[in-house]
């Protein structure tokens, strides 16, 4: 079953392809519609593990898998009745042009959001049983701060275009890497159930403007190619999240669960200096 949810989850990169080309289609701002999509995902998240672990208890493992298996025929009603059946990709043109040379602006780019995605995972893995084992903190605490973080996500999201229209995408993800850094530290020392939850506010904050413009900032390097931006795009944060899932186990049994949190915090500083490249390369988004 595995390969088949892998296959299925190309289905976000397929979305967010289509809202950019929708959007440039029918005159819509291309990084609000990119963030109402991601905030959409976003609320899957804060929702779906809290459920999920609640249906298990109640009904089992089993019932709960095909409870998800329908929300799948439900994604796929919701696809045939509310998908514009007629609307296509414009055609693209080829002409005899030169090979192109390594767009080193595109691949830092996407290697930002690659830091930011691998600090999320190894974070994210590692929280429970550092709250629980080393924290000493109860046995809630890591879902009470997931369902936080995502909330706070959420209502970041849609502020992060805004405040990208007005200062830059690529400064608002500077800001972003900062409050990773300034969050993740703080977590390390987290000692108290209500630390927790204003470090996972602020974990959301950090979040929240990573992934309310990160797309939509992969896309400007090749505005023509909304496919290709968003295919890197999205295979930077599965890169992102398999080193983070590999990583986190290796670090934690050399030295133990709050260094995977400092780590996370140091990749978020990687990050800054991935998009501090970024901008020396002298080019220009749109």
């Amino acid at each position: 079953g595995a390969p088949m949810m892998a296959i299925a989850n190309g289905a976000t990169a397929t979305t967010f392809t289509f809202g950019r080309l929708y959007a440039n289609a029918h005159d819509i701002d291309a990084g609000r519609f990119n963030a109402l999509l991601r905030m959409g995902v976003s609320l899957a998240w804060m929702i779906g593990p809290a459920l999920t672990f609640v249906l298990i208890a109640e009904i089992g493992f089993q019932k709960t898998y095909f409870l998800s298996a329908a929300l799948g025929l439900v994604w796929l009603a919701s696809w045939y009745f509310l998908v514009p059946g007629g609307f296509t990709a414009p055609p693209k043109t080829r002409k005899d042009e030169p090979a192109k040379r390594m767009d080193w602006a595109l691949l830092l780019a996407a290697l930002s959001c690659t830091m930011f995605a691998l600090a999320n995972v190894l974070f994210t893995t590692a929280a429970p049983l550092f709250f629980i084992k080393e924290a000493g903190l109860p046995g809630f605490t890591p879902g009470m701060a997931l369902s936080i973080k995502c909330f706070v996500e959420i209502l970041v999201i849609f502020a992060a275009v805004r405040l990208a229209e007005r200062f830059g995408a690529r400064q608002v993800l500077l800001v972003a890497a900062l409050l990773g850094v300034f969050a993740f530290g703080l977590m390390a020392q987290v000692t108290t159930v209500v630390e927790a939850a204003a470090y996972a506010a602020l974990e959301g904050l950090y979040y929240g403007l990573f992934a309310g413009i990160a797309i939509t900032y992969v896309q400007s390097f090749i505005p023509e190619e909304p496919g290709k931006a968003t295919a890197i795009y999205m295979n930077s944060l599965f890169l992102g999240g398999m080193i983070g899932g590999v990583s986190m186990g290796f670090i934690a049994d050399v030295f133990n669960f709050q260094m995977v949190v400092y780590a996370a915090g140091g990749v978020g500083a990687l990050a800054f200096v991935v998009l501090i490249l970024t901008k020396r390369t002298g080019r220009r988004v749109s």
